[in-house]
């Protein structure tokens, strides 16, 4: 079976690495982007299981890289969760619809984000096998 991909997009090379190492750890496969940009970029030609998106960043920011996901028909089912110092009540204006059951306030706990992180990623398990078995219904 394919190791999962999961998309760290950060510009905090020290917490970048602290991610990757922890899910390379859990036998995840791992790819980092510094900003919205870079992530774009990795996103025009893959499609990872999982997007760890940072808000603030320099260049093209975390609001801005969520926006234009959901606007695209190929990626916009494709689970994000946000890692922010932002409090909630500062993102939730900026977004239009956001699923805030995956976000998280730095700093958090590891735990935390394992704990999400495998909560979103068996929740998609169950939308892909449910898609097999009846093609052609909505998720």
């Amino acid at each position: 079976m394919e190791k999962e991909t999961i998309l760290i997009v950060e510009d905090d090379e020290r917490f970048r690495k602290m991610l990757s190492f922890l899910f390379i750890a859990k036998g995840f496969n791992v790819k980092t982007a510094c900003d919205g940009m870079d992530a774009w970029d990795y996103l025009a030609e893959n499609r990872p299981s999982l997007i760890i998106l940072d808000l603030v960043m320099p260049g093209m920011d975390g609001f801005s890289l969520y926006k234009r996901i959901k606007e695209q028909d190929r990626l916009n089912m494709m689970p994000v969760i946000i890692l922010t110092g932002l409090s909630m009540q500062e993102i939730i204006g900026k977004f239009e619809s956001v699923d805030l059951k995956r976000y998280l306030r730095k700093p958090f706990r590891t735990a935390d984000i394992m704990t999400m992180t495998a909560d979103v990623l068996n929740n998609q398990g169950e939308k892909r096998s449910l898609q097999r078995l009846h093609p052609g219904q909505g998720t």
